[in-house]
């Protein structure tokens, strides 16, 4: 594949596909379609990197259908989470829909309905009552999608080498490590904007697709790249905001590339583990003085541990042994 063919698909196309999504997701006032853009996006890249096959014959193949499980579980999460949110006030529903909403109430609604806050109102008003805002059905629910996407990932990605009768105290290691990663994605992600968690995965999957091109994984590599691009073009698309529902098919598909590689491919065990460990560097950003550097400063130290893994990736390549 020629280099501007590789650009083309692993670049521009999911480039084009996250922005596409989001601007639909602002225009028709539905933020499932954000949701969906940065899997759907990635997704279409790897169709047109590296088409797999189905039943999937190598793990790389197992990917797309990831991605696309991520993003059912996104959609289901921010259709429920606009479903459930309510504003109740003093006055009926006719009245209501003239009443200006408080700063802090129209901020909560259009976090969730960005294009028309007042759409999530409910005329149910109790007399005496403030407006408040009810999120997704709880932390629970939360929780038990992201452990069924997780093993769904590990399941997808260890299967082949468990089959093989691997030594499940090698296995444990790497998923362990990969899982402790995805938390310190998610977790941030669950709280307040999302903002840290995002700045620390595109920084942590723009370095793993620069890793796994180093250690000799083009495909991979590539595959790191278009994740890269939906990611940035969802940012872009949604104003240089968080861009909704990035979080699963982010943190499942970068968990799978560097899993693939570290398991199968020829990726630097200790390259692997940085790559893992940088997300939750982007905790210091909250502590003390890295408070004053502002919004960027969780990209910055996120950095430090992707950088280390780059510089050891370079050294360890035949590619540059003199």
């Amino acid at each position: 594949m020629s280099f501007l063919s590789t650009a083309l698909f692993a670049v521009l196309l999911p480039a084009a596909v996250a922005a596409g999504l989001v601007g639909l997701g602002r225009w028709s006032g539905k933020p499932w379609w954000t949701a969906s853009a940065v899997g759907l996006a990635y997704s279409a890249g790897h169709w047109a990197l590296a088409r797999p096959t189905f039943p999937p014959s190598d793990v790389t193949d197992r990917l797309p259908f990831l991605a696309l499980a991520a993003v059912a579980l996104a959609v289901f999460e921010r259709r429920v989470k606009s479903d459930r949110v309510i504003l109740r006030t003093r006055r009926d529903a006719k009245e209501q829909a003239n009443t200006t909403l408080s700063t802090k109430h129209y901020r909560a609604a259009r976090a969730v309905c960005p294009n028309n806050p007042r759409k999530r109102m409910d005329g149910r008003g109790e007399g005496g009552s403030e407006p408040v805002v009810e999120g997704m059905r709880g932390p629970l629910e939360r929780v038990v999608g992201r452990v069924l996407l997780a093993s769904l990932t590990l399941g997808l990605v260890l299967a082949p080498v468990v089959g093989n009768g691997a030594s499940s105290g090698w296995l444990f290691a790497p998923a362990a490590i990969v899982l402790a990663a995805w938390a310190n994605v998610e977790l941030p992600a669950a709280r307040g904007d999302g903002s840290d968690a995002y700045r620390s995965l595109l920084v942590t999957a723009g370095g793993a697709g620069l890793v796994l091109l180093l250690s000799g994984s083009a495909v991979l590599g590539q595959l790191g790249v278009a994740l890269t691009a939906a990611l940035v073009a969802a940012g872009v698309a949604s104003g240089m905001r968080t861009p909704l529902g990035f979080a699963p098919a982010g943190a499942a598909v970068l968990v799978g590339l560097v899993l693939t590689g570290f398991v199968y491919g020829s990726l630097p065990a200790p390259s692997a583990f940085l790559l893992a460990a940088a997300p939750a560097t982007a905790w210091l950003s909250r502590i003390g003085p890295a408070r004053r550097f502002g919004p960027w400063a969780t990209a910055a130290l996120v950095a430090v541990p992707v950088g280390a893994a780059v510089a050891l990736a370079v050294s360890a390549s035949p590619a540059f042994d003199y």
